[in-house]
């Protein structure tokens, strides 16, 4: 009796060593995560700055408001080509293969019902 005592407060010992270190390691992690977030707030503000950069740069070889039209078309640009990239990368073949392996299961499926009401007769 006196050794299963002593193994419940083993493992009662133990459950809560383990708690601790989660609880450690769950606070690294937020830590590194608020890190991570702060960094990428950083790292906005700098891509927010850079274009009025470009167009301080610019406007000193032609008037600002056609550097500002400039960066604003450049920007603009670059997003509709990120876009459409994007959006050929989701189109049909992806959906296709998903479709066919939805058919597939449906399928499988169907089988499967009707066998089990077979084995049920």
């Amino acid at each position: 009796m006196a050794g299963s005592s002593a193994l419940g407060r083993l493992f009662a010992a133990h459950a809560e060593l383990a708690g601790m270190e989660a609880r450690r390691a769950a606070s690294e992690v937020a830590r590194s995560a608020a890190l991570f977030v702060a960094a990428l707030a950083l790292l906005g503000g700098a891509l927010f700055l850079l274009p009025a950069l470009l167009v301080l740069v610019l406007a000193n070889w032609m008037p600002a408001w056609v550097a500002a039209l400039l960066v604003v078309v450049v920007v603009l640009v670059g997003a509709a080509l990120v876009a459409w990239i994007g959006w050929r990368q989701l189109r049909r073949p992806k959906l296709a293969a998903i479709r066919l392996a939805l058919k597939e299961d449906r399928s499988w499926i169907v089988d499967l019902m009707h066998s089990l009401r077979r084995s049920d007769r």
